[in-house]
């Protein structure tokens, strides 16, 4: 299994279930900024996390959404508060 084909764990893993949630990344240095069409929810650290329409969230590149520290996702951020990914 290559490193972007495995699973990722701990407050990533992806949903257990078919419950249309989308699975979460840490995979910081694969970010790709996206603004969602449509609102959806993603499964992070047993909870779920709201990106509502027309928000600003990054993706790595399986697609996974890019989700820091307490569900943050625009920028995803470190527990210190700094984003995790470097934007250009």
């Amino acid at each position: 299994m290559s490193e972007k084909d495995e699973v990722l764990s701990g407050l990533w893993a992806p949903p257990a279930d078919d419950s249309g949630l989308r699975a979460a990344s840490n995979n910081w240095d694969e970010a790709i900024e996206r603004v969602a069409i449509e609102g959806f929810k993603v499964a992070y650290g047993g909870g779920i996390v709201a990106i509502d329409k027309d928000s600003t969230y990054y993706e790595d590149a399986k697609g996974r959404v890019l989700i820091g520290w307490h569900g943050t996702y625009n920028p995803p951020r470190d527990m210190a508060g700094y984003s995790a990914i470097e934007k250009d």
